[in-house]
């Protein structure tokens, strides 16, 4: 009887570094399978994601003074997402692409608040062309284009595959 009586047990030492060294190693396999989940990066396939239509009937351009010094053009920008999800990724910012010919063109950045289309929404926007951007773009603006810049986790891609344009910018009555 005496020898069972003197079967040992691990030291309290040991088990506690056993545990520690269990709780890291699954640590580290959760921390490997996870990361690359959350971090992975966003691809040019999150831009399909959103869709929106530039809205001819409603986009137009005029000038808003007879004096050639102060000659300003308003470029009227209709943005319709009426067959947009909710879940879309988040626009940041609309590149609007303003064009002259003969390759003279501007891009301007206008934050979402300032062109702020929410999923199922159309609104028709105006932008003032200044004579100084239009003497740069060497004559009356005569197409536009634009595009999203999108968000999503955290990163910023331009959409520039979603870009619409309207050849021919006709006339505000």
């Amino acid at each position: 009887m005496i020898g069972k009586l003197n079967k040992r047990a691990i030291s309290p030492l040991i088990a506690t570094v056993i545990i520690i060294a269990i709780t890291v190693a699954a640590g580290i396999v959760l921390y490997a399978m996870i990361w690359p989940l959350i971090n992975r990066p966003i691809s040019q396939t999150t831009c399909t994601e959103i869709t929106f239509e530039l809205d001819a009937e409603a986009s137009c351009m005029k000038v808003l003074s007879s004096d050639p010094i102060n000659q300003v053009n308003q470029v009227d920008v209709s943005i319709d997402r009426t067959k947009s999800n909710d879940d879309e990724p988040n626009v940041v910012v609309w590149k609007l692409v303003l064009d002259a010919g003969f390759g003279e063109r501007r891009s301007i950045d206008i934050l979402s608040s300032t062109f702020s289309v929410s999923p199922g929404q159309q609104s028709t926007y105006s932008y003032n062309v200044s004579a100084a951007m239009k003497t740069d773009l060497g004559g009356d603006v005569n197409r536009i284009s634009i595009y999203p810049v999108i968000e999503s986790r955290n990163t910023q891609v331009a959409c520039e595959e979603l870009t619409r344009t309207i050849e021919r910018l006709r006339d505000c009555v």
